[in-house]
């Protein structure tokens, strides 16, 4: 499990560093639009509000700031990764 949250950590900081931010976490627009001429015609996929807080919430139980999407450097340090810390900012 560590090396899960190692690996995908250091894959959230180099991309930071190479220009991703939290407004690349998202769906298609066509995902937050209702259907039309279907069997759940005139329903949305998903709504964009209830989408944005469980990101928000995502962010928050791995440990990043609910704001960026960036690793905190607690969660970093926690992880061995305090070597990232200035990658980041």
């Amino acid at each position: 499990m560590k090396l899960g949250k190692h690996s995908t950590n250091m894959a959230r900081d180099f991309n930071y560093r190479e220009g991703f931010t939290y407004k690349n976490d998202t769906l298609s627009e066509v995902f937050f639009y209702n259907f039309k001429s279907s069997p759940i015609n005139d329903q949305g996929a998903i709504n964009k509000t209830d989408f944005q807080n469980a990101l928000r919430l995502c962010y928050e139980l791995m440990g990043w700031d609910v704001d960026t999407g960036i690793p905190t450097p607690v969660k970093l340090i926690e992880l061995g990764l305090d070597w990232l810390i200035n990658e980041v900012k």
